[in-house]
């Protein structure tokens, strides 16, 4: 199952310019859709449903392809009625710091009154409470009251990044979908006791090559990384051609998940570079049934009938969008755990590994973040961003071989990847508990000196943010060199 989702949020003001045209790009936005017979979502922010103009136009104009729901960012007028003072800068009345314009930036109590009081002016324009809720940034105490509460069916949320903006969202489920824990909004929960029963998806459609460690690739700092209609990539032809590829045509597992659209405040000049290319293309995936475009709501209602829990996915990339070394970049995500093998040149390497444990909690889980920024992260168990030593020296593990070719596919609900090496073939095998690795070849582990790796009754050891933490492993380790044991090393990433 290959699903779109054309969501379209609107804000009501935009400080950084006064004097932009908010209503024209949600004029555009839904003509585009109704033009193609898409279904669509448009999510609305506080301050918009206080717009007279947008809210006459959108139940004027609208029709049941179109679903409507909330966007969560804060907004002065939503504080100040729930009896909070506003604290955005001087002539801010929407603040894109985390402090004081997300939820993570509140107390509980203030969270669930924030919460209630948009609540209550959707269901004033509407008549009903929303099913799907979308922001940047969400949180998992937030999100779980919501799901109890007002029976949410859909959650999105940013992409990973790392230091753009002013959050950070690094070692999640990368893509597609999946069932937050209570305590962690980007871990998928490893049991239904701590599981949020609302999936969450990820925005902007992220690169699997570039998307990961933006800044330490040679020439693309500040290129955004997305199929985000506004970016080079989102009006480029060719690069939507290889995105709408790798996403519909490669393997994926259970399904497949893109998101389309762009908030208003960018402004239809620029939203007009790469939307209408990007509908038109979409048109000979879905006429030749390769996909779905649905609205977010219903892909929530969708996931929820087939998945009792996190399935595993997969993200597939087969070639270089920049035209440049990374030719394979497999992501595989899973309830314990999320892995990315890549290519690049004649090397082969794990360049991501992180483990999921539902018990680890969010920096801000009962807490306010005081500062303009937040970070959001799992247990790193190879990270080859943060790790690095430099932009030159990668960290990752890497393969003693040099790379020629590889081929994945689908093996029963596993995923497994053939490499061809100059001097030997090795099989990889992705499962929901393990990596597997049939090889006669050592492991090499390159990372910083400041990342301490123990190795403990057959496992590798780990302290991250205060939490120990460690993988079960089937080799032999010496110095950061994994030995394999009658040709295999496994990985044993189910949480303890």
């Amino acid at each position: 199952m290959n699903i779109v989702n054309i969501m379209n949020f609107v804000r009501g003001c935009e400080p950084r310019d006064p004097q932009m045209d908010l209503l024209l790009p949600v004029q555009k936005e839904l003509e585009l859709c109704q033009e193609y017979g898409y279904e669509n979502t448009f999510l609305l922010q506080y301050d918009a449903m206080e717009r007279e103009d947008i809210m006459r136009y959108l139940k004027e104009n609208s029709d049941d392809t179109t679903e409507f729901g909330i966007w969560i960012e804060m907004a002065r007028s939503l504080v100040e009625r729930v009896g909070i003072e506003w604290r955005g800068r001087e002539g801010y009345d929407w603040d894109w710091y985390v402090n004081p314009g997300f939820l993570s930036a509140y107390t509980q109590q203030q969270r669930r009154d924030i919460i209630d009081e948009i609540m209550r002016k959707f269901y004033e324009h509407f008549g009903y409470y929303p099913k799907s809720v979308g922001s940047w940034m969400l949180d998992a105490y937030a999100m779980d009251y919501m799901s109890e509460k007002y029976g949410v069916l859909a959650f999105c949320i940013c992409r990973e990044q790392y230091g753009i903006d002013a959050y950070s969202y690094v070692g999640g489920y990368y893509n597609q979908g999946y069932y937050p824990s209570k305590y962690n909004q980007i871990c998928p929960a490893q049991t239904t006791e701590n599981q949020i029963n609302t999936p969450v998806f990820r925005l902007l459609g992220p690169d699997p090559v570039y998307n990961y460690g933006l800044d330490m690739y040679e020439g693309q700092k500040g290129w955004c990384p997305t199929i985000e209609p506004v970016s080079d990539n989102g009006s480029d032809d060719k690069v939507i051609d290889w995105f709408y590829h790798n996403y519909f045509d490669n393997e994926s597992l259970a399904f497949s998940y893109m998101q389309l659209g762009q908030e208003n405040p960018f402004g239809w000049e620029l939203i007009k570079k790469g939307l209408p290319k990007q509908l038109e293309k979409l048109k000979n995936y879905v006429d030749s049934g390769k996909c779905k475009v649905m609205k977010m709501c219903d892909t929530g209602k969708w996931f929820k009938e087939n998945f009792k829990m996190t399935p595993a996915t997969a993200l597939i990339s087969d070639s270089d969008p920049q035209g440049k070394d990374f030719d394979n970049s497999i992501w595989y995500n899973c309830i314990n755990y999320r892995a990315n093998l890549v290519s690049e040149g004649n090397k082969l390497y794990f360049r991501d590994i992180y483990k999921f444990c539902e018990t680890y909690r969010e920096e801000y889980y009962d807490k306010p973040c005081e500062k303009w920024s937040a970070y959001y992260d799992n247990l790193p168990v190879m990270d080859g961003f943060l790790w690095r030593r430099d932009d030159t020296n990668r960290a990752g593990i890497y393969f003693d071989d040099a790379f020629k070719s590889l081929k994945t596919y689908k093996s029963d609900d596993r995923l497994v990847t053939d490499i061809e090496f100059v001097n030997s073939t090795v099989k990889v095998i992705f499962s929901e508990n393990s990596i597997e690795i049939y090889t006669d070849k050592a492991l090499n582990i390159m990372k910083n000196d400041d990342i301490i790796i123990t190795y403990e009754n057959e496992c590798l050891c780990y302290t991250h943010n205060g939490c120990d933490y460690n993988i079960g492993l089937k080799g032999k380790y010496f110095q950061n060199v994994i030995e394999p044991v009658n040709g295999e090393i496994i990985f044993y990433l189910k949480k303890a």
